[in-house]
């Protein structure tokens, strides 16, 4: 009882807060340049909220780069996170790159005890993957390290890990971060979609369940009172 309980307040609380987020924000860096573009600012391609998109170089090497990432409020809540990162990216000469998302203000929750990490894509180099939540509620924070995927080699490459996070007390805030890293010894291409999606408690999806209809039985019940 004590824990259905605690999943009906967790139930309500993800009724209530569907419009809580931050500014979700990509960065891109080859070592000397690094492009910082927020949602809705001038350097985001992408009108929807909770999506942001850059178009165009890093540096003198990566010469074409289509970056997006997506994140509440276009999918998923403070409550329920997703976090989505998915490039092209056209490299001229070697080096390497750094593309990371980042988003602040998810809410920590009895319905959540760790996230899930895939990834999966193509390279002409190297390509690693790592996600990060931070207590802290720090945009690119890395106080908290969860999943690390390759160094992949050149060809097709897919992975998952699922670990599990102390995001705090519930109504406690924190950041998520996807941390990738592309490297080319000369002209080349990688493409990649990586996700991160949370893990629920075991049994809660069930109970979870059972206490929504249970709010909604309630809602009705009070409504033909009041009537």
């Amino acid at each position: 009882m004590k824990k259905l309980a605690t999943l009906l307040a967790g139930a309500a609380l993800i009724l209530a807060a569907g419009s809580a987020w931050a500014i979700p924000t990509l960065r891109l860096s080859d070592g000397f340049t690094t492009i910082m573009i927020a949602d809705g600012s001038a350097l985001d391609a992408n009108t929807e909220v909770g999506a942001v998109t850059y178009v165009g170089a890093v540096g003198q090497n990566w010469t074409l780069n289509v970056a997006t990432g997506i994140t509440m409020p276009f999918q998923g809540t403070a409550l329920v996170p997703y976090m989505d990162l998915n490039s092209v990216n056209s490299s001229s000469g070697a080096g390497s790159l750094e593309i990371l998302f980042s988003e602040t203000g998810f809410i920590s929750n009895p319905l959540v005890n760790g996230f899930r990490t895939d990834v999966g894509g193509t390279t002409q180099g190297t390509f690693e993957v790592r996600s990060f939540f931070d207590v802290n509620n720090a945009l690119f924070g890395t106080t908290g390290a969860l999943a690390d995927l390759g160094p992949y080699s050149a060809g097709s490459f897919s992975g998952s890990e699922t670990n599990i996070a102390d995001t705090g007390n519930d109504g406690d805030l924190y950041s998520l971060t996807l941390d990738a890293i592309i490297t080319h010894t000369g002209r080349g291409t990688t493409s990649f979609d990586a996700q991160l999606t949370p893990v629920p408690e075991p049994g809660t999806m069930v109970l979870l369940g059972a206490g929504l209809l249970g709010l909604a039985i309630f809602g009705k019940r009070r409504m033909n009172k009041e009537a």
